[in-house]
């Protein structure tokens, strides 16, 4: 079975929620993604959705020393879903899993910060250098 594969740019809606599973971290977190378009009147009009995101290990450290209420982020990642049972009845609920997080709101007028899977320290951005062949 294929997955789907989402790509997004939103507002973080609170602190993102971190606990540890076994000996890693996983941190959750809701985007507001505002998408336009015109009605039936010709007026622009703007609707807002709420995107689950879950991240683990090191993008979860990121999220969780990075990223506050309001922090626009960009957000690559794979639509799961989570069945369990609740009084009786089957609740299935889909998040998006990311690979990728970048964070787009300059903190402290600083070059924004980049992160993939597997990044654990973003402090350090990369040197820039004039002598790039293109």
């Amino acid at each position: 079975m294929s997955k789907v594969h989402v790509h997004f740019i939103g507002n973080v809606g609170k602190e993102p929620e971190v606990r540890t599973v076994g000996e890693v971290k996983v941190a959750k977190f809701n985007v507001a993604v505002t998408s336009r378009y015109k009605n039936k009147a010709g007026e622009y009009e703007d609707k807002t959705k709420w995107m689950p995101v879950e991240v683990w290990r090191g993008l979860a450290e990121v999220a969780e020393k990075y990223i506050k209420k309001g922090t626009k982020v960009f957000i690559a990642g794979t639509l799961e879903d989570n069945t369990y049972e609740k009084d009786g009845q089957s609740k299935t609920v889909e998040f998006v899993l990311a690979q990728e997080v970048e964070i787009l709101t300059k903190a402290d007028d600083k070059e924004r910060t980049s992160t993939t899977t597997g990044a654990t320290d973003t402090s350090n951005p990369p040197a820039e250098t004039d002598d790039l062949p293109f």
